[in-house]
């Protein structure tokens, strides 16, 4: 809700991303490369997206030339708009005590890099629990604290009447159905037939949640919750999918669905970001 408001990177990367997937189902090839590229220009994160792609073709045993296609064209609107920005712009920055001039797109991406590579868990004095990698999927009646952006002062007469409080918080009743979908998933894969959608879950979480508690855990690097943002969509499509093949009566299954839906309206009015403080 808070990045969507905001227009933050992440929600026009998976918008892109997601419009990449769906041309993948419809055999869109050129499309995919387009609106892959596009997310990645929005933020590097959407690489992720890239690989899950490349599992699901690889799945449906995709003719290697449309999945050359998808590279070359991903990579060309990737890297001609960013190297005319970069040409035009030419950014600088003093990082590591040495000034950077980006003249291209292969200088933005490996100082994107090397950024990245230094921000580590010990410049955080007092670590959110959210910065661990592991505590956003793990149930409990104490999650961690919602991300401040900014507070508003409201004023009357010169006078602070109260403050607006904008603070950004995932819906974890959603986020936590990471462990119904993800076994169900895996189960499917490993025990049955799987189908494309049992494939597409799986690798869709492995591929957008893994990666961060790798560098979260073991490469001691920050991460934020809001990284979760690539994972929810599937999430959001999972568990109705898998719920629909438990229950197999209609009204059992819109009955769960309609409670479940509620239970996160609850959850989410109750972080609603827009928060009077008297």
């Amino acid at each position: 809700f808070i990045h969507s408001n905001l227009a933050l990177l992440d929600i026009p990367s998976i918008f892109f991303s997601l419009l990449a997937l769906l041309s993948v189902l419809k055999k869109k090839y050129l499309l995919v490369g387009i609106f892959l590229g596009l997310a990645l220009l929005n933020k590097e994160s959407a690489l992720l997206f890239l690989f899950i792609i490349l599992s699901f073709l690889l799945r449906r045993k995709t003719h290697s030339l449309k999945i050359l296609l998808i590279l070359v064209i991903t990579f060309l609107t990737f890297i001609i708009p960013l190297t005319f920005y970069d040409q035009i712009y030419k950014p600088r920055f003093i990082f590591q005590g040495k000034e950077w001039i980006i003249n291209n797109a292969l200088d933005h991406v490996y100082f994107i890099y090397v950024y990245s590579s230094t921000l580590t868990m010990d410049l955080l004095k007092e670590p959110n629990k959210g910065n661990f990698a592991w505590n956003w999927i793990i149930p409990s009646l104490e999650p961690f604290e919602p991300m401040g952006y900014y507070y508003e002062e409201v004023k009357e007469d010169n006078k602070i009447i109260a403050y607006i409080s904008w603070v950004g918080m995932g819906n974890l009743p959603i986020w936590w159905s990471f462990w119904f979908s993800f076994p169900f998933s895996l189960y499917n894969v490993i025990f049955k037939k799987g189908k494309d959608m049992d494939y597409l879950t799986l690798s869709w979480i492995s591929l957008s949640y893994f990666p961060f508690l790798y560098l979260s855990y073991f490469a001691n690097r920050i991460v934020y919750p809001f990284y979760f943002l690539n994972t929810i969509p599937i999430l959001t499509l999972a568990l109705p999918y898998y719920m629909s093949s438990l229950l197999k009566d209609d009204l059992k299954f819109h009955l769960f669905m309609s409670i479940y839906s509620i239970f996160a309206l609850f959850f989410f009015l109750y972080y609603f970001p827009y928060k009077i403080v008297i």
